[in-house]
């Protein structure tokens, strides 16, 4: 309990808001300030798309442009449920409440504390038996570190990048898992063209195989017509097994991109379905697009924004460090041996009297003037991480050109690829027509018949892969240039998600906007 007599605070209260407006003002922050790595990359891309092949289309709805409907809706559900997304999504909430504990430590640390201790001494303690008491106690403790050297502004700026890095890398695997869709749907489309015309070619080889038959009971040819004819159905049917399998496979990993599984798949994958093919010119810019485009590249630069913060926090460690420490509370002590009350007569009542006030007001100092070594060779280590960050940086952004200039040149080919096989596959369609009809007038061997039936299966299947191939390198175009995010894309929870978390957690109502 406070003396009255003993309150003589104020020339210290003047002495010490002194001091601290000396220190605030004294205030700086240590370690370099963030410096944009720069990278020498090309002012156009070296292989210009054809003119009349590559406009644009909305780059961050890119899959609407193949006018898919099941494609869209599968897209849309892989946002919502992706598995992999979803870690993603959630990993933003956490730094974004890291984040808000990081701004909390500008204002000061407070707590609420109080407590009640019976104290009884044995009748027998030497030299002097204390009386038995009780203490009861009710106060707030205070203290407030002072940023005089930015460690906390370091800190905070660490803080904001990583959250931003966050949303970055959550928008990377919202590029990666679109694409993968997409990408997957295409190839299950390709493998459903690729049984059709397997199918379509076994029907008319078995068209052959009769006429062979029927020429070998007529005695017009000898049996091994017959047999090639037969062994060219069965060598085509052999091909059937290896697609179907193939098909089932990317069903599976259709599935699990939509956090499913395969079963409740199907239903949806039952519409009648061509290979989406798109006519829409891509809106390629100049590399330096890629830049603000492109999620990974925006990741890798928020990675060296959090080092360079990183390099101010510890260089932060050479200098002192001051704290405000301060507490104000109530309390009293009183006697339990006696019916007379506690020391000065002190009782429970008087807890919140003004003679029970008490309080404590300084200043923390700490300096690890004898650790300058440890913090020498972690600001070395730290200055290493971030050089690793901004050759990282560099590497990215050089990547991505390289990825959009295959792109590029992928797509060109392609198209190129699948006119000429469309051509050869129009005329190897004339060809086996031609054929099986000399056949049957008799002009000319199976053998001619059996190559050209083969050839049509041969051909008819690569310009399936062909055509497909177009959509997937379109596709790879789309995720190089990182279509399907901005910074501004909202983060997409499912409605099961958000009730899971809030049920147990209260999140005042922060994960409802993420939910569609």
């Amino acid at each position: 309990m406070m003396n009255k007599k003993n309150k003589t605070y104020i020339p210290q209260s003047k002495y010490f808001a002194i001091l601290v407006f000396t220190a605030l003002t004294g205030c700086t922050t240590v370690g370099p300030d963030y410096k944009a790595p720069t990278v020498d990359i090309p002012e156009q891309w070296s292989k210009q798309s054809d003119k009349n092949e590559l406009n644009v289309s909305n780059r961050l709805d890119w899959w609407l442009t193949f006018n898919d409907e099941v494609l869209n809706t599968l897209i849309t559900q892989a946002q919502k449920q992706n598995l992999t997304l979803k870690q993603a999504a959630l990993r933003i909430f956490e730094a974004r409440a890291i984040l808000d504990i990081t701004n909390a430590n500008k204002y000061p640390y407070t707590s609420l504390n109080s407590s009640a201790t019976l104290s009884k001494q044995s009748d027998h303690a030497q030299p002097f038996p204390l009386d038995d008491s009780q203490l009861y106690s009710f106060g707030f403790d205070s203290s407030w570190e002072l940023d005089l050297w930015g460690r906390q502004s370091r800190q905070r700026e660490s803080a904001v990048a990583s959250h931003l890095a966050m949303i970055a890398n959550y928008g990377d695997i919202a590029v990666s898992i679109s694409a993968e869709v997409a990408a997957t749907y295409i190839q299950i489309r390709t493998y459903e063209q690729r049984l059709k015309l397997v199918k379509e070619s076994i029907s008319l080889q078995e068209r052959s195989l009769e006429i062979a038959k029927a020429w070998f009971e007529n005695g017009g040819r000898t049996e091994l017509d017959l047999q090639q004819a037969r062994a060219l159905v069965f060598e085509t049917k052999s091909q059937l097994p290896s697609i179907e399998q193939a098909l089932h496979q990317q069903e599976t990993a259709l599935a699990v991109l939509l956090g499913t599984h395969r079963l409740n798949l199907i239903d949806k994958l039952k519409t009648q379905s061509t290979i989406p093919t798109s006519n829409k010119i891509v809106d390629i810019g100049i590399p330096t697009d890629i830049l603000r485009r492109r999620p990974d590249i925006r990741y890798s630069e928020f990675q060296t924004k959090i080092q360079y913060a990183e390099l101010g926090v510890s260089e932060a460690e050479y200098y002192p460090s001051l704290s405000l420490n301060g507490s104000f509370g109530f309390g009293v002590t009183t006697d339990t041996s006696t019916k007379a009350g506690g020391l000065n007569g002190s009782s429970l009542s008087d807890l919140f009297s003004s003679d029970a006030i008490q309080y404590s007001t300084g200043i923390g100092f700490s300096w690890n003037i004898f650790n300058f070594g440890r913090i020498e060779n972690n600001i070395k280590a730290t200055d290493a991480r971030l050089q690793v960050a901004i050759e990282s940086y560099k590497h990215s952004v050089l990547l991505a050109v390289k990825e959009t200039e295959d792109a590029i040149v992928s797509i060109n080919k392609s198209r190129q690829y699948e006119r000429l096989l469309n051509q050869s596959a129009n005329s190897y369609d004339r060809a086996s027509s031609l054929s099986i009809q000399q056949y049957t007038d008799g002009a000319i061997d199976y053998q001619s018949v059996l190559d050209t039936l083969r050839q049509v299966v041969s051909v008819k299947q690569k310009h399936a892969e062909a055509t497909g191939q177009i959509a997937l390198n379109l596709v790879t175009l789309y995720k190089t240039l990182g279509g399907g995010w901005s910074i501004e894309s909202p983060i997409i929870l499912s409605d099961e998600t958000v009730f899971e978390m809030e049920e147990r957690t209260n999140w005042d109502g922060s994960l409802k906007g993420s939910s569609d």
